[in-house]
């Protein structure tokens, strides 16, 4: 059973999906350092920075995602098999690790062959994943 959204969320989230807009508070985060453990407090390397991101906005993250699989499941192209994290259910991050891995140590490398990885989300211009999305007919809809 999916948990609902409040009317007023539902609302707001609606809003912002039909105008294909992303509230500029929730793109912004706060950074914070923690204090590692026995590190100079003078010493470059004594915190580890994190950034904490708007919850509403992660939420809302959450929904497009969920949207945006679902379209593509019933509608197509499906998500290719190499996809992980938020994407494919049961798909997580060590996955994706452990794929890097057998890739990286398999025949292709011991063979001489090179292994290359790309992030295509981070190097892949707006306009082609808004060209994509259209030929794709993906299109705003409130939340349901």
């Amino acid at each position: 059973m999916q948990p609902s959204l409040g009317s007023g969320l539902r609302g707001l989230f609606s809003a912002y999906m039909e105008r294909g807009q992303f509230h500029l508070r929730w793109k912004t985060g706060k950074l914070v350092l923690i204090a590692k453990a026995r590190r100079p407090a003078d010493s470059q390397f004594a915190y580890q920075p994190i950034v904490l991101l708007d919850e509403v906005g992660k939420f809302f993250e959450r929904v497009i995602a969920d949207r945006l699989v679902g379209h593509l499941a019933r509608v197509g192209p499906d998500l290719a098999d190499g996809q992980f994290g938020q994407f494919h259910m049961g798909r997580s991050t060590v996955d994706s690790i452990m794929s890097v891995r057998a890739l990286t140590t398999g025949d292709a490398v011991i063979r001489g062959r090179v292994v290359v990885i790309a992030n295509a989300f981070n190097s892949l211009p707006w306009s082609c994943i808004g060209a994509a999305l259209r030929h794709h007919e993906v299109h705003p809809t409130s939340v349901a």
